[in-house]
């Protein structure tokens, strides 16, 4: 596998350390996380306990699971909302930039090598934010 930066995507990758929260997301459109596709569907984003840079995602069906480190933690108590997504599209490629959850803790991830040959292109994203339903 290959590992830019330190943003990591596993497939099928060994079971995480106890989750302390998850959110899941009803993503209507194919995706981008990294370098990783992703189809629509439902998704289940999980947070380490041991360390918040550490999201696990997996598809519902749990046929689709990888590991994804976050690039920063971002603080928005100024601001708290409910859960979400933020995506960055490009025409219609979609890729997933920020995960958000309840009470304004939230972290932005890596892009990754296609997202970012599109900003060197000088090509601008639009922001598309997904609010989640709820957690579990």
């Amino acid at each position: 596998m290959h590992l830019v930066g330190v943003f990591a995507a596993f497939c099928l990758a060994a079971p995480v350390a106890s989750a302390q929260s998850a959110v899941t997301a009803d993503i209507p459109f194919a995706f981008t996380v990294g370098n990783t596709q992703c189809s629509p569907g439902t998704w289940v984003i999980e947070r380490s306990r041991d360390n918040p840079l550490l999201q696990t995602l997996y598809s519902q069906d749990r046929r689709h699971r990888f590991i994804v480190l976050a690039v920063a933690r971002m603080d928005g108590s100024n601001a708290p909302g409910l859960a979400r997504l933020k995506f960055n599209k490009y025409g219609g490629e979609y890729f997933l930039s920020e995960i958000w959850r309840n009470f304004g803790d939230g972290t932005q991830l890596r892009a990754g090598r296609a997202e970012r040959e599109l900003i060197a292109a000088g090509s601008r994203a639009q922001s598309v934010p997904l609010v989640l339903a709820g957690t579990k």
